[in-house]
């Protein structure tokens, strides 16, 4: 428990903890959406657009972190200074857990502080608190803390106390997995949390009892990962592919040696980041190891028993240096890299392990350097220079361009980092750095579907089809089951007047368009797509068909109720309402006004006709032709 709370909780401890992020992460709070959080997380995310319930949250691999962009999104729309708010305080939240937790095991008050504050200014955490997106691993390891420091209480306070803080403990267990899967661990970190405390407090450890209370840890983890939302499939589904998911490691054959060794190497680099927080990036380029002569793997594995036998040697005398390496071991392991479901190296991945290194840190810092005397500046030191690191880090977040123009200054011969550079480009409409970035990436590896597909969309947007073509083709030789390759071909296959091969290239897309949350949505695209074109082809009820399923999948996109007004014209009302559902969905959408209007025209609805037509024509003015041309049939002649 806590030594002295009055040092504890003072007010020159806790408000370095509680300011600092907000300081070290200024020039964060006005800066972009970046990488995922466009097409994944926030600006595309299903759960904020509206076409996926909190239900359907529920059933996804990470339902807690959506369900805070949700609250970000009811406050602040797509303005990005929320969500980055929002980021920061869950930072500062983890420091001042880190300091309560280490309090309520014995650890020193000054240790305890020093540790938080390191873990708060650490560079290697910027990536998760600067990226909207690195906020799953802010949310796990919160309540990973929680658990701990509520099972620790459970063990030591009164009875009064105990059932309802292991009760709280359990349930914020669910709540990090419910953050990230990487919260397996935490049972494990318990176990040490607790072994720590009663070595600080010099008290008896009953293994007897301890096994039976952490036993519901446990079986809760393994209920997780029996029954995760879809983490076993992932598993078996990256090792049948035998490859790695890292961009930097999917031409590298996934092998029981590359699965043996490749940890040990990324043991030692992730250790070294932490020591040493300058080669930051967000792309690492990390290759697994492949030979049994990759000194990585040796220097790694050396790295790796040295920690282990440290971490044994010292537990009787420094616990707090076992306990500092054993929470980096244990959080680190499942994004060791054992198997290839996720990147080898991130500066993200090391946000919780980061915490047992903070500590391990701060103990030779102001333990074991204090017979020099000069422990506090050698500490405000290290404070310092991580901290300006940090600051420095943080500006390379602020923008897409700038996010990868770091990525590729870091890692100059990655291929997929020019990529997202050129992409930034564009998106910049900086078409000349687009294009240059673009080839720069080729010349590295011709082999990258997604830059062909970009460079095709970016051909289209000058007027080029024919260059366009050819760069979509070159990303179907890439990736022969692209789905959005398919769907842009046809789409501009479809513009030439070949409605025939364009159906066929859109069925090839709907078959094909696979990927995060967003993917449904596209299948919907296509689906509404090959509806439209069977329509146009004389073939009402196949597109009938596909509509149903465009509705399913992208129930808030207009023009799907549009084109569902069309099928139904046979009957007035069901027109009417699907029409209605798309100007509702889109009170711009010129078309369905249109429709509406000549369906209320052929009605003999004449004011209605004319008032839905004034809306079409405001907002497309080219519809005006269609309704003249509709007036000239009166609708008392219809019949």
């Amino acid at each position: 428990m806590i030594r002295d709370p009055k040092q504890f909780f003072s007010i020159h401890r806790l408000f370095p903890l509680a300011i600092a992020p907000l300081v070290l992460y200024a020039f964060v709070i006005r800066g972009e959406f970046v990488y995922d959080d466009v097409a994944i997380t926030v600006v595309e995310n299903p759960a904020l657009t509206g076409e996926a319930s909190w239900l359907d949250v529920l059933s996804w691999d990470r339902p807690l972190r959506e369900f805070t962009y949700m609250l970000d999104h009811a406050l602040w729309g797509y303005n990005p200074i929320g969500y980055h708010l929002q980021n920061i305080a869950w930072h500062t939240a983890n420091a001042l857990m880190v300091y309560l937790l280490f309090g309520l095991m014995g650890v020193p008050t000054a240790t305890a502080f020093w540790a938080a504050l390191i873990f708060c200014v650490h560079p290697i955490n910027v990536e998760s608190t600067a990226w909207i997106s690195g906020r799953k691993e802010q949310l796990c390891l919160f309540f990973e803390l929680v658990s701990c420091a509520c099972f620790v209480t459970a063990l030591h306070d009164h009875k009064s106390v105990y059932k309802r803080a292991y009760a709280a403990s359990l349930i914020a267990l669910v709540l990090a997995l419910l953050s990230k899967q990487v919260a397996v661990a935490a049972p494990l970190l318990l176990l040490g949390g607790l072994v720590l405390s009663r070595r600080m407090s010099i008290e008896k450890i009953h293994w007897k009892r301890l096994a039976i209370l952490l036993a519901p840890f446990f079986a809760i983890v393994i209920l997780f990962v029996i029954f995760d939302f879809g983490l076993v499939a992932r598993v078996q589904q990256e090792l049948s592919a035998g490859v790695y998911f890292d961009p930097g490691a999917r031409d590298a054959s996934y092998t029981l040696m590359s699965a043996a060794l490749t940890p040990m190497a990324t043991f030692g680099r992730s250790l070294w980041l932490c020591v040493v927080p300058i080669d930051l990036t967000i792309e690492h380029a990390f290759a697994p190891v492949q030979s049994l002569f990759d000194y990585r793997w040796m220097l790694g594995g050396a790295v790796l028993f040295g920690s282990i036998t440290l971490g044994v040697y010292a537990y009787k005398k420094r616990p707090l240096v076992s306990y500092g390496l054993f929470w980096f071991l244990i959080s680190w392991a499942p994004v060791s890299g054992a198997l290839p479901i996720s990147y080898l190296i991130a500066d993200r991945y090391l946000y919780i392990p980061c915490v047992g290194f903070s500590l391990l840190l701060a103990h030779l810092l102001v333990v074991e350097l204090k017979k020099y005397n000069k422990q506090l500046a050698i500490v405000w030191a290290v404070v310092i220079l991580f901290s300006a690191q940090t600051m420095n880090r943080s500006l390379d977040w602020r923008s897409e361009i700038l996010l990868w123009s770091s990525a590729v200054a870091s890692r100059p011969n990655h291929a997929p980092a020019w990529a997202a550079l050129g992409s930034a480009y564009h998106s910049a409409r900086l078409e000349n750095q687009a294009f240059e970035t673009w080839e720069r990436a080729l010349s590295l590896n011709a082999n990258l579907p997604q830059v062909w597909l970009n460079m095709g969309r970016a051909e289209s947007q000058r007027g080029d089809a024919d260059a366009a073509e050819r760069n979509y083709r070159k990303a179907l030789e890439a990736a022969p089951n692209y789905g959005a390759a398919y769907y842009n071909l046809a789409a501009l296959i479809e513009k030439r007047g070949d409605n025939k091969q364009a159906l066929e290239y859109f069925r090839l897309a709907a078959k094909h368009l696979t990927g995060k949350r967003n993917a449904e949505r596209r299948q919907g695209l296509a689906h509404y797509n090959i509806s439209r074109l069977l329509l146009r082809l004389g073939e009402p009820d196949a597109s009938h068909t596909h509509l149903v399923r465009a509705e399913i999948l992208a129930p808030l996109y207009a023009p799907i109720y549009n084109l569902k007004g069309m099928l139904l014209d046979r009957d007035a009302n069901a027109a009417r309402a699907a029409f209605q559902q798309a100007v509702e969905l889109d009170p711009l959408y010129g078309e369905a006004y249109f429709n509406l209007g000549v369906l209320e025209w052929r009605l003999g609805n004449l004011h209605q006709a004319d008032a839905h037509w004034k809306r079409a024509v405001n907002a497309n003015p080219n519809l005006q032709p269609a309704i003249d041309e509709v007036k000239q049939d009166s609708p008392k002649n219809r019949e």
